[in-house]
């Protein structure tokens, strides 16, 4: 407690070394800041404190994305990515690591860039090498993922590596390459959800 404080309610008499006026300046202050901790805007504080803190753990995370990516194609599709739920974005750039080591290894139609970074084989009209789904633009190949791996993680429950190896086997891992070909996807995907969970330390 500042001397200031006690001089402004009490003047300067209540710092001298007095056991009672020191004793009623303390009851003075005690009083005063009970009175500051039930202001109307105390919530507000708390809130707008919250979204700062929420804001700077965002802000690291994006920034441990871009350094991750930095150099690679799939840098190019930040932009859309930005602003998605974390868990997902997470493991779109994941995937993508395992599936195309971020878009240098691609499907392509008519030999045209697909958009497919993360092995997607949604069916649709236009389908590229591999029988991988070939997407008109970054957004597009964003959204329409991002949309499938939320639902998964949401609506099934599919928050690990391990959980999510659904993606590279469908319901029959022994048909996409067998086990170990699974468990190495599962390993190589958690290696870059581990790395960008170091973000929010």
């Amino acid at each position: 407690i500042s001397m200031s404080f006690i001089y402004r309610y009490l003047g300067q008499g209540a710092a001298a070394e007095d056991e009672a006026r020191e004793k009623a300046a303390m009851e003075i202050i005690e009083k005063k800041e009970s009175q500051i901790t039930q202001v109307p805007n105390k919530d507000d504080y708390i809130v707008d404190l919250a979204d700062y803190l929420k804001e700077e753990d965002n802000k690291k995370f994006n920034e441990k994305v871009q350094e991750l990516v930095e150099g690679y194609p799939i840098e190019d599709f930040l932009p859309y990515l930005q602003g998605k739920d974390r868990e997902v974005v997470s493991f779109y750039i994941a995937i993508a690591k395992k599936e195309s080591n971020w878009g240098k290894r691609v499907p392509v139609l008519k030999g045209e860039d697909c958009y497919n970074y993360v092995g997607f084989r949604g069916k649709s009209d236009r389908m590229g090498t591999g029988g991988h789904t070939c997407f008109t633009d970054r957004k597009e190949a964003v959204e329409v993922v991002a949309r499938r791996i939320e639902e998964l993680i949401k609506k099934y429950g599919r928050d690990t590596a391990k959980e999510m190896v659904v993606w590279k086997c469908g319901s029959d891992c022994n048909a996409t390459g067998g086990q170990a070909a699974a468990n190495k996807w599962i390993s190589d995907v958690d290696t870059i959800l581990k790395e960008l969970k170091k973000s929010k330390k």
